[in-house]
């Protein structure tokens, strides 16, 4: 099953560096999935134009979903290198808001509010692809569409209450505009030998900061989506990411700054890539 992007005309299917224009009347794959057509069947509809990866302006897949879900402390690494020794049985599940939905390509604007300790963070994403409430982990991945890539962009002072007065707040230091980059396309589940073992890499400003595969999850993506659904029904074209390697920027004070670059690669997924920028202060 070939990759599947959202372009700013519609949706597209990406052959090596290729992609075709794909005959349907939806804007974008979240509105696609969310009338019921699977992934496959967006596949094989008919084709348009032809364009290079390189020359298309791409959204992100699912520009608008109703939840984004996010998973902390998701490897063992990650949680050594924050010092986070809690053990959990379950999954710790967090919120950010949809409206902090970024293309790849496009900039993450450093907020005015807390531009100095922006943090990166690599993440597989789970794109849900039919309606889930309480479903067993052994069916999970029946209702995945696909994956994507995905960046937890973090204002780490606003998420470890380090700004004076004000108390700590996890989603609100992650659901900046521009702070949930996803991209560049969705893979379906049969494009992978095994979803449960990807090669994941962060370079910024050239240099690789993360580097894991998704073998090292504490919880496995069946986990993931059983765990969740359990307390709300997921509805199609709604995102879980997975939880970030080590390799952030904060234990090391290697934060984001104007004009850094940001690319994240998953193997059968792609490249998502973005620029960093300071926001407009609207005062």
């Amino acid at each position: 099953m070939p990759r599947l992007v959202t372009t700013t005309t519609g949706i597209g299917r990406l052959d090596g560096d290729v992609v075709s224009e794909l005959k349907l009347p939806y804007p974008d794959l979240g509105a696609a999935l969310a009338d019921g057509v699977s992934l496959h069947d967006v596949a094989a509809a008919d084709t348009g134009a032809e364009s290079a990866l390189s020359e298309t302006e791409l959204r992100a897949p699912v520009p608008h979903p109703t939840k984004i879900w996010a998973v902390g402390w998701a490897y063992h690494a990650h949680r050594e290198e924050v010092s986070h020794e809690q053990v959990h049985d379950d999954p710790f599940i967090f919120l950010k808001a949809p409206s902090s939905v970024a293309a790849t390509r496009s900039v993450i604007r450093l907020p005015a509010i807390a531009p100095d300790k922006v943090d990166y963070e690599g993440e597989l994403v789970i794109v849900i692809g039919k309606e889930a409430t309480d479903v067993a982990e052994k069916d999970a991945v029946d209702y995945i569409a696909g994956f994507t890539i995905g960046n937890d962009v973090s204002a780490r002072d606003v998420q470890k209450g380090d700004k004076p007065g004000r108390l700590a707040n996890i989603s609100l230091g992650k659901s900046f505009d521009t702070f949930a980059p996803m991209g560049p396309c969705i893979t379906t589940l049969d494009e992978f030998d095994d979803f449960n073992n990807l090669e994941l890499k962060t370079i910024v400003d050239g240099d690789q900061r993360q580097h894991a595969r998704t073998s090292d999850l504490i919880y496995p993506i069946s986990e993931i989506v059983a765990y969740t659904s359990a307390y709300t029904t997921l509805v199609p074209g709604d995102i879980i990411m997975t939880g970030t390697p080590s390799g952030v920027g904060r234990p090391q004070g290697l934060f984001l700054k104007d004009k850094s670059s940001v690319q994240i690669e998953i193997e059968g997924i792609g490249v998502l890539e973005n620029t960093v920028a300071h926001a407009v202060d609207k005062k």
